[in-house]
């Protein structure tokens, strides 16, 4: 675990520890909930918490759903990483090479945001890891994926793009 905290120290200080995402009870139009019904919150996910869970589907090679020990399930979507698009080339190769990583294994995520979806649930932008790999860094390095700085800037995904290209892996190879 402390090589976990070990690569993201960098992303730790970037961020602030501020609840992201909450949803609260409000009133569209002038209509309040009714006091019987209960709206479901999303849960609360701090910025750099940790979650644990088991991975249950892959959708993308950016994007799978983890169990976690209180029985949430949770989208996940891997930060700083973009991978093909249904439909775009190479896409079942990047989903495929994202699932034989994780599918049904125990990870650990490090959440860096959150975007609420539709119908109350939410997607968690984190790094993920499988012991002390980092999966966010080998999808890239592999040329699965490529490196999209939008949250944070990493030289090391940076470099692990580079590399691919250079040596046409994945994506790359064309």
């Amino acid at each position: 675990m402390k090589s976990l905290f070990k690569l993201c120290a960098s992303a730790l200080c970037l961020m602030a520890f501020s609840p992201i995402g909450a949803q609260t009870d409000v009133e569209e139009e002038g209509v309040a909930a009714a006091p019987d019904q209960s709206i479901p919150e999303t849960p609360v996910v701090l910025a750099g918490q940790t979650i644990q869970g088991r991975v249950l589907d892959v959708m993308s090679g950016e994007t799978f759903t983890m169990n976690t020990p209180d029985n949430q399930v949770i989208e996940v979507w891997l930060a700083e990483i973009a991978a093909p698009a249904y439909g775009q080339r190479h896409w079942a190769a990047s989903t495929q090479a994202l699932a034989d990583k994780i599918i049904g294994n125990e990870v650990t995520i490090l959440a860096i945001s959150q975007r609420d979806l539709e119908k109350g649930s939410m997607q968690l932008i984190s790094q993920v890891y499988l012991g002390d790999r980092w999966i966010n860094r080998e999808m890239v390095a592999e040329g699965m994926a490529w490196h999209s700085p939008e949250y944070l800037q990493s030289d090391e995904l940076s470099a692990a793009e580079y590399q691919a290209k250079e040596m046409q892996l994945g994506i790359w190879a064309e």
